[in-house]
């Protein structure tokens, strides 16, 4: 059987439309009895990054988490939404982009992943053991909101990064910190986690995406359209394609069909709704970054060339207010609070930096963004 990637124009977030275009989309793929059954605890796992305004575009929007609250119920379901933002509480964050009180609303129950159960992980020999949050390993079904957004380390945010969510608290820093700059590995744990995760539909937001400097900073893109699939490596392909992502820098989705879970060829994607030509955008801002590195070059070109070939964050001192919050994620250890002066600023330490980007995802003040070393500039 193919896979299935059903997609619903969408002009905009008057809750009338996301809700027909929600369940338009649901139902192409057999309704939302095929994925929940009555009496089933079922997460909504949400993008809740960072605690910034629903018009900025960060974060799952509430008429989204509003149409599929209403189809979990339709179906028996018993809805509640959780998460493990980079920064601040899942309550917390929920509150500042507008999710907390459509929850309060509707009354369901939001969670902050803070305990973890360890699972074993056969998929992957950099992560052999992960730590999943207990609420994802014990709901009957799991359905995942993600947004789409441009990100600085993988280029795009998609179905299949959006679970990394799942991860609790500064666990996710550890892992970036095991990957270091190899790319790859760090995909596979994404897909780990996708995989673990196991969700019955994830439902892509692209009414408003993001991109440029995202997946906190950058700039709302109306792209106008739901995409819903139960196979979150065939969304992600079918996202890609649309927003001019090139198969070899979508490695959520090349590296899954590897993997084994989930198909990245689109000529095998039986795709539902708008051909795909007319949702097609050719001038979709990414962050400035070359291709994925599948692996680190021999010390001697580090040594040579340290971040040259890559891009790295940069910090703009005009906007920072020196609130650490950058300090406190950097999985590497690699930034500190120094003076110069009378002046204190955030230095990077470029031997230790692994670009992860997670410094960027965290600033609330938009002061960090992605910058392409001098050899990477050249070679553009």
């Amino acid at each position: 059987m193919p896979a299935k990637v059903a997609i619903e124009k969408c002009a905009d977030y008057e809750q009338v439309k996301v809700d027909a275009a929600v369940r338009s989309a649901v139902d192409a793929l057999g309704g939302i009895g095929a994925f929940v059954k009555p009496g089933q605890r079922v997460l909504l796992k949400p993008n809740l990054l960072s605690g910034k305004p629903v018009e900025k575009g960060v974060c799952t929007h509430p008429a989204v988490f509003r149409a599929t609250v209403a189809l979990v119920r339709e179906a028996g379901g018993d809805p509640f939404m959780g998460d493990s933002p980079g920064f601040g509480s899942a309550r917390r964050v929920a509150q500042k982009c507008g999710l907390l009180e459509a929850a309060d609303e509707l009354g369901v129950e939001v969670v902050n992943f803070t305990e973890a159960v360890e699972v074993d992980n056969p998929w992957s020999k950099v992560y052999p053991k992960l730590h999943i949050a207990r609420q994802v390993v014990e709901a009957d079904a799991v359905i995942n909101l993600c947004r789409v957004k441009s990100h600085g380390m993988m280029l795009m945010t998609m179905a299949v990064k959006n679970l990394f969510g799942c991860v609790v608290g500064l666990q996710k820093a550890k892992w970036h910190l095991d990957a270091a700059h190899n790319h790859r590995a760090f995909t596979e744990m994404l897909l780990s986690v996708y995989k673990l995760a196991n969700p019955v539909l994830s439902i892509a937001d692209a009414i408003v995406a993001m991109e440029g400097n995202g997946p906190g900073a950058g700039t709302p893109r109306p792209l106008g359209f739901i995409a819903v699939s139960p196979d979150a490596v065939a969304l992600d392909s079918v996202i890609g394609d649309i927003v001019g992502l090139k198969p070899q820098w979508n490695l959520t989705a090349t590296l899954g069909g590897e993997m084994g879970f989930g198909e990245p060829d689109l000529s095998k994607i039986d795709v539902s709704g708008p051909a795909l030509a007319e949702l097609r955008v050719d001038d979709f801002q990414f962050p400035r970054q070359g291709p994925p590195v599948e692996k680190r070059l021999p010390k001697i070109f580090d040594w040579l060339l340290g971040d040259a070939g890559v891009s790295r964050p940069e910090i703009d001192n005009g906007l920072c207010t020196r609130c650490s919050a950058c300090i406190k994620t950097c999985p590497a250890d690699a930034m500190a609070l120094e003076e110069a002066g009378s002046e204190k600023f955030v230095r990077i330490d470029r031997k230790k930096c692994i670009h992860c980007f997670c410094c960027q995802e965290v600033c609330p003040e938009n002061a960090i963004s992605p910058r392409p070393g001098w050899l990477a500039r050249i070679l553009k």
